[in-house]
């Protein structure tokens, strides 16, 4: 099983990811590395300015899809979506979070939306210790 992290921007996509009202997220890209039962966990990121960011879903994934896509989304290729594993309500992430400051310095400044973090140890840890999931 691998953990990969989505960045959700609203800025960029109009709409939270709560309005997708289920969980799954969308890409440009192909990632075939991604197999069924792997992690996928979601930070949002809002329209204040600084940005503040939010981890709003870790899903299992289970299935993909291909366009046509609903409206707002029929740039994207690809449709990724599974069992969600979130129990409790968006967590607010504090830049301050050692693990999380290296995933905001190594993906999210670096418009890298949609990546295998597995040997980010640190990152992986610090999302299942704030979301106190455990798989």
């Amino acid at each position: 099983m691998r953990n990969w992290y989505v960045y959700h921007s609203r800025k960029t996509v109009k709409r939270t990811y709560s309005s997708l009202a289920e969980s799954t997220v969308f890409s440009k890209s192909n990632h075939r590395e991604l197999c069924i039962g792997d992690l996928i966990w979601v930070i949002e990121g809002d329209l204040d300015n600084p940005v503040n960011f939010t981890l709003v879903d870790c899903f299992r994934y289970t299935s993909n899809e291909y366009p046509p896509f609903v409206r707002g989304f029929e740039d994207f290729k690809y449709k990724f979506s599974g069992d969600s594993l979130f129990t409790k309500p968006a967590i607010e992430l504090e830049k301050s979070m050692p693990w999380f400051k290296d995933l905001h310095q190594r993906y999210i400044t670096k418009q890298k939306f949609f990546n295998n973090i597995s040997g980010e140890e640190h990152v992986v840890n610090g999302l299942f210790d704030v979301s106190g999931l455990v798989v």
